[in-house]
């Protein structure tokens, strides 16, 4: 009886958590604040904690989400907004949002044999969703022929640890604050 109520507990604490990250003062923006936040350089939004990556850091992923679909929709989306938007909704467990994100950050303009292999990391992300491990493996291997480019390391590392643990929820696999 007590494991069926520790259970019921744990199920009833994670549905609610992003319910109660939506309550939070702390995730909510005023007029003011999102107007400066909309108005930042491209590269201060997505990389600096001056934009939607400051509500992430207080894990505040849904608010984070909300604020790069009012940037894209001012500012015009790229494939860098799109694919941490993707991100989010990965962490927040909306997958079929995450997906359509995904295909939006796959960046045509590519060389054809770019030593950064930027579409197979995303589309290792797909693979992810889909639960497709012949295909993350694919571009796990894909990338493993390009180690020379810092960047494919580090999404390696990534792409296994999403290999390792097909079958988890996507947030179990990165380190996020939690609130």
């Amino acid at each position: 009886m007590k494991k069926i109520i520790f259970v019921l507990a744990f199920c009833i604490s994670v549905s609610s958590y992003s319910k109660d990250q939506e309550n939070n003062n702390e995730c909510k923006i005023d007029a003011i604040s999102e107007s400066e936040i909309l108005n930042l350089p491209l590269d201060v939004f997505d990389s600096e904690e001056k934009g939607w990556r400051r509500f992430s850091l207080m894990g505040c992923y849904a608010e984070a989400v909300k604020i790069i679909d009012k940037y894209n929709d001012k500012n015009g989306a790229t494939y860098r907004t799109n694919f941490h938007q993707a991100q989010l909704q990965l962490y927040l467990e909306h997958y079929p949002e995450a997906k359509a994100l995904l295909y939006k950050s796959l960046r045509a303009d590519l060389p054809i044999d770019p030593t950064f292999k930027w579409n197979e990391y995303v589309l290792g992300h797909v693979a992810f969703i889909d639960k497709d491990k012949p295909s993350l493996d694919f571009y796990i291997s894909k990338l493993q022929q390009y180690n020379a480019d810092i960047r494919n390391q580090m999404n390696i590392k990534l792409l296994i640890k999403m290999s390792n643990k097909l079958d988890s929820p996507y947030p179990s696999i990165f380190s996020f604050p939690k609130k």
